[in-house]
């Protein structure tokens, strides 16, 4: 079967009714996005993904790696078009060649940072020479079952400041499944998961969730930062990362059009 053509009409199934999944379905229901209709909500429960398939021209993940590893190769070799969120699976090489194998097209959104057009433009000039990315949560949020019982205690109280991980982003994909998302995306889409060197801190004084990625290139020196409030109903996430995924579908639906003024918006 060969990719579905996405046009400025689609019919969009979502997987995942979590804090991100029902944001994104609030939104989609409300019309936010012109010309996309929700047509099916899939929860893991429900077992087969048929029904998403068949009345799907895109598929939105927002469950976590799990979900996107179970479904997401059936996705693509439906020929649909796939949005993902938990896109900590792409620090394993066999589910890339798989997601990335077609005929549908994976599209591993920005999720909780931006700046990707920079990104990009760095990695096809082949002067990206240093990515680095320096994470900041709360410290409960960080919690692993694989820590020591000390380092659990001393997160889960919430008020000591501790650096939890110094690494590749691989290896933060892979330890901490749930928060560094950004890590992967950020990884595969410059320099890969190997050179992207990582930093998080638990840090009991941070009003919100901070992101800093450093870009190192002959063409010059970058520096981005992102603040963003966590999530009410699950703080490891953010919830831009939902409005991240309705950009998505946006460009997918209208890659032509840019909106200097949106309807109902006022300057």
């Amino acid at each position: 079967m060969t990719a579905t053509s996405v046009t400025n009409s689609c019919r969009v199934g979502l997987i995942g009714s979590g804090a991100l999944g029902n944001l994104i379905r609030t939104h989609l229901e409300a019309g936010v996005v012109p010309g996309i209709t929700l047509t099916s909500v899939f929860s893991l429960e429900q077992g087969s993904l048929d029904h998403v398939l068949t009345n799907c021209d895109i598929v939105v993940e927002a469950a976590g790696q799990a979900a996107l590893r179970a479904h997401g190769p059936a996705i693509v070799a439906s020929g649909r078009t796939l949005v993902a969120l938990s896109n900590g699976v792409l620090a394993d090489d066999e589910m890339v060649q798989i997601l990335t194998g077609g005929p549908g097209r994976f599209v591993p959104s920005a999720g909780a940072i931006g700046g990707f057009d920079l990104i990009d433009a760095l990695r096809i000039s082949g002067q990206l020479r240093d990515v680095s990315l320096h994470t900041v949560k709360s410290p409960p949020s960080l919690v692993q079952p694989w820590m020591s019982d000390e380092d659990r205690t001393v997160l889960e109280a919430g008020s000591t400041f501790m650096n939890v991980f110094t690494g590749s982003a691989r290896d933060a994909t892979r330890l901490f499944p749930a928060n560094a998302n950004v890590a992967a995306t950020l990884g595969v889409r410059s320099i890969g998961l190997d050179r992207t060197r990582v930093i998080i801190d638990a840090d009991p004084q941070a009003p919100s969730t901070r992101h800093t990625v450093v870009l190192d290139s002959t063409l010059g020196h970058y520096e981005l930062t992102f603040a963003n409030t966590p999530s009410s109903s699950n703080p490891k996430s953010s919830e831009l990362a939902a409005f991240s995924v309705l950009h998505d579908l946006q460009q997918l639906t209208a890659p032509n059009v840019v909106i200097c003024n949106p309807p109902g918006v006022n300057r």
